[in-house]
Order: C-alpha cells, then structure tokens, then sequence
C-alpha cells in the first residue's frame, strides 16, 4: 500500500473507520514503511476492537505505536510479540476496555489460523519480545489485577500509567514490580486499594522510583514503615483518599513533595 513512500517516518491515521487493525492477506499493511518510526492508529470511529497478529509486521524501525481511544478489550500480544521490536519504546494503549495484561486472544488470529494461535499462546511471555519498552500507558482501562511475572520482561521502562483501572489489593502479586529496576514513575491513582499495596513497600520491589501517584483510592492507614525504605522516592500524591491515621516513622527522609 505505501511502497511508493518508503521514506516515511509519520504516519497519522486518527479518527478513521479502522474496526480492525489487520492486514491485506497474510502481509502487514504497513510493510513497506521501512523508517516508520511513529504509528498513530488512536481513536477510530467506530472504536477498532482488534490488533491482528501480523499488523505490525516488517516495521523494524517502529518506536513510538498509539492505540489509545479504542475499544480493544485484550491486549494486542499477538501483534507485538509475533517478531522481535527492540525499537519500539513508546506504547499507547490508554482508554481501552483492557482487563487482563498477560492475555494472548484467538480473536487477533484469523479463524484458519487457529493452530497458529495455539502454538505461539503456548510460547508467550508477555513483553518478552518489546523488551526496551521506556514508557507504557494503561490508564483509564479495566485491568483486573497484575500477576507476578506480568511485566517481569521490562527491565527497560521507565514510567508505567496504571491510573483509572479495576486494581485491588488482593490482585495484584507483592513482587509484581520487582523487576522494573529502571521504573522512576508510577501511577496507581484512581483504582480500588484499600490499604497501600504491597507491591510498593520497601526498596526490593520499587528500588528506582521516584515519583509515585497514589491519588483517589480509599487508604485510611499510612503505617509506620510503608514508604521508609524507599529512599529514591521523592513525589508522592496521596490526596483524595480517606486518610485518618499516619503513623510516625511511615517516610523516608527523601521526600520533597507531598
């Protein structure tokens, strides 16, 4: 479809009628863009519910992909994890109807290619093929929960937007970040925790942020000890919860903003 601009390194197609992201065939429609570095796919009328496993296909230079705005209900694995993308460093998939962020859906395979499905589901490890992912925005989705090993593959992001999800505390594992050596932002605001999570107390499982935004959730504890081991942390936002008690010694020594 683009071969007569193999120069290109922008493409905005927002707010168009892409129900599907798919391709012609068994070829990504985007295969001839050898320097695309930016994809804009966001906020299709009517909303696009499908990432098809080879959409992305023979984009090697791809760093920064918006899908943002859409009605996407799984994560697009499929399309992200069928070729290696250590370029891609920038990923949009805020304001989408997202529960699950390990899912690996038959609905991004064509019905034919359902042994296909099977055999790279069977494979799958989330992120393991984005692995230089620095930002990634899932906010304003409906992600249940974060399991242990979810986002293990990351060890390059930098700032993670969770904000406006379905998170509890029970849903999401202790050692859920422990990996993301490099995340300096965080954003948990707006989901359903009742006390602070356990995955952001004390340096082994949060070693590097610095910014934390816990806004709008329904805390009414701050225990002693609950942000004293981070001594990287320096913004905290804990406005709009149902604060009654903070105990003495519950910060470090770091904080400049709370």
């Amino acid at each position: 479809m683009f071969y007569k601009i193999p120069e290109l390194l922008h493409l905005d197609l927002l707010g168009n009628k892409l129900e599907t992201i798919t391709a012609e065939g068994y070829s990504s429609a985007f295969q001839d863009l050898p320097k695309l570095k930016c994809l804009i796919l966001m906020a299709q009328d009517p909303k696009a519910r499908h990432v098809m496993f080879n959409s992305f296909d023979k984009l090697p230079a791809l760093e920064d992909l918006w899908l943002n705005n859409n009605g996407l209900r799984y994560f697009p694995h499929p399309s992200l994890s069928y070729q290696l993308r250590p370029e891609l460093k920038f990923l949009h998939l805020e304001s989408n109807e997202i529960e699950s962020l390990p899912s690996y859906h038959k609905g991004d395979f064509p019905p034919e290619l359902e042994n296909l499905h099977g055999d790279q589901k069977t494979k799958h490890k989330p992120f393991e093929k984005t692995p230089n992912l620095v930002k990634l925005f899932l906010h304003l989705n409906r992600i249940l929960g974060i399991g242990e090993e979810d986002l293990w593959m990351l060890s390059k992001l930098d700032q993670l937007f969770l904000s406006a999800n379905k998170l509890v505390n029970s849903s999401v594992h202790p050692e859920a970040f422990r990996k993301l050596t490099k995340l300096s932002v965080l954003h948990l605001d707006r989901n359903k925790f009742y006390y602070v999570p356990l995955a952001i107390h004390g340096k082994s499982r949060i070693p590097s942020v610095d910014s934390l935004d816990l806004r709008g959730n329904s805390f009414t504890y701050i225990l002693k000890g609950t942000f004293a081991g981070l001594d990287k942390l320096k913004y905290l936002h804990m406005q709009d919860n149902k604060i009654v008690t903070i105990e003495n010694g519950a910060f470090n020594e770091n904080i400049q903003h709370m």
